[in-house]
């Protein structure tokens, strides 16, 4: 069974292919994407991240994973901004 796709806008979908890959065409807004994901998958992510609040530098986790640093930079501020908004505990001394 094939997985139907959503339009991120609206919901509505139309197949089509374009070099190979499967592309979706809203028939109300006409937005054009493509519904495969790109990228590692989120464990490997994960990982990384795990990595880093370990205490790894960047160029060590991009060497022990054989991921690029810049994309290990990427999402470590995508983990921090989640959890921008989230208050601090105090600690009386």
């Amino acid at each position: 069974m094939i997985e139907e796709k959503k339009c991120p806008q609206c919901g509505k979908k139309k197949n089509g292919f374009h070099r190979d890959k499967q592309r979706y065409k809203c028939k109300c807004c006409r937005c054009n994407y493509i519904g495969s994901k790109n990228g590692y998958p989120d464990h490997i992510k994960l990982k990384a991240i795990k990595y880093y609040l370990e205490g790894n530098g960047f160029r060590r986790i991009e060497r022990l994973m054989g991921v690029s640093h810049v994309s290990v930079i990427n999402w470590v501020k995508q983990f921090a901004s989640k959890f921008k908004n989230i208050p601090k505990r105090c600690e009386k001394v």
